[in-house]
């Protein structure tokens, strides 16, 4: 008898366990999506996560997944970066008081993957960017880059505390990314 065994096929109802854990790698959810019971759902989900076989089921879908979509950790920790160091200075133009939107048509893929939102107010134009302290801690996090408490370290200045928002023309010598409001010119 051979020491190496050949790992054991998943039940139909395991099998949609791994397919639902792959909608959103929530396993209680996936639990209950695949019809185990919803009371127990969070000591199934452990018990099925520690299965080898389960395990091993889920790593080739994953792998499978990312093969399809081309997603590799390089890619995602490049996109990380482009929304952890978008410059607000790459949008807008500052001359005296007067703050205008560059035409977005021209800017680089690089630098519109950083703006959520482009908005006409009664006040001129906001700009809302991807939140830069979210993708340094995700940077830091898969570098192995943080401090003790999991939190990444600011490389620079955080944006204003006034609810996210920094208005455009007031950070000219700051990264500005959170948000910026300026009039149209």
């Amino acid at each position: 008898m051979s020491s190496s065994r050949r790992p054991c096929a998943l039940t139909s109802k395991q099998q949609r366990f791994v397919e639902e854990n792959l909608i959103d790698l929530n396993g209680t959810q996936a639990a209950i999506r695949a019809r185990y019971a919803p009371k127990a759902a969070k000591v199934t989900a452990s018990r099925l996560l520690a299965s080898t076989n389960v395990q091993t089921a889920l790593t080739k879908a994953l792998t499978r997944r990312s093969e399809r979509a081309a997603i590799t950790a390089d890619s995602v920790l490049r996109e990380y970066a482009r929304l952890a160091f978008a410059d607000i200075t790459n949008v807008v133009a500052v001359v005296g008081h007067t703050v205008t939107v560059k035409d977005l048509d021209e800017l680089p893929q690089d630098v519109t993957a950083a703006i959520v939102e482009v908005a006409q107010t009664k006040d001129g134009i906001r700009l809302k960017f991807h939140s830069e302290t979210q993708a340094l801690d995700a940077l830091a996090r898969h570098l192995g880059v943080s401090r003790q408490d999991g939190r990444a370290r600011a490389a620079r200045p955080e944006p204003p505390a006034a609810g996210g928002a920094a208005r455009a023309g007031a950070n000219r010598g700051g990264p500005g990314r959170a948000e910026g409001v300026g009039g149209a010119g």
